[in-house]
């Protein structure tokens, strides 16, 4: 594991770390933004919106830093583009489900668990976060179903109180150990 680590930092450019920091400000800044009464997706919750950046940065950006080393990361990046193009729109219509989201993760965690085995081992490290976020991120979709979340009413995150502190804490919980490895692979840079 320790040499998984070593290796996935390989990839790590000044770049990159300073994506990675303006993603930290963003998360932190987006339920300002987003909490105001109205705005399309409903409030969002400190946790949530940290989820939120880190998967986006995590399936979107990061392999695009990525493609230099292995052409592969091009199919992963581009799967996840084309599901924000499409997903986008359909959010602003609200017509957006969240089954469409789920056989995108089932999709897309086949298509990074076969990666798994071409990719080098400098690149699995990020992989195997990216496998694990995905499912994660199946059980936050089933977790926001439960507590009457409807993207047909235009509500896709969750936000804080009482009603959604255990789906909060799940998150915290899921989410602190894949940014600990973050953390450390930024530490054995």
């Amino acid at each position: 594991m320790m040499e998984a680590i070593r290796l996935g930092s390989s990839y790590l450019e000044d770049t990159v770390m300073v994506v990675i920091i303006i993603a930290v400000i963003l998360s932190l800044l987006f339920p300002m933004y987003q909490n105001k009464k109205g705005r399309l997706g409903g409030a969002i919750s400190i946790w949530k919106s940290i989820w939120l950046v880190y998967a986006i940065v995590l399936w979107l950006v990061l392999p695009w830093f990525f493609a230099e080393f292995n052409a592969w990361w091009f199919l992963l990046a581009g799967s996840m583009m084309v599901r924000g193009l499409i997903e986008i729109p359909l959010c602003y219509k609200k017509q957006w489900k969240v089954s469409y989201g789920v056989v995108h993760d089932v999709i897309h965690l086949f298509l990074v668990a076969s990666l798994i085995f071409v990719i080098g081992s400098s690149g699995q490290v990020w992989l195997w976060l990216t496998l694990i976020s995905l499912l994660v991120e199946i059980v936050f979709v089933y977790c926001f179903r439960q507590t009457g979340g409807d993207p047909a009413e235009g509500v896709y995150f969750v936000p804080h109180g009482k009603k959604f502190k255990r789906v909060n804490q799940l998150t915290a919980f899921l989410l602190v150990p894949q940014l600990a490895v973050i953390g450390w692979i930024f530490l054995m840079r």
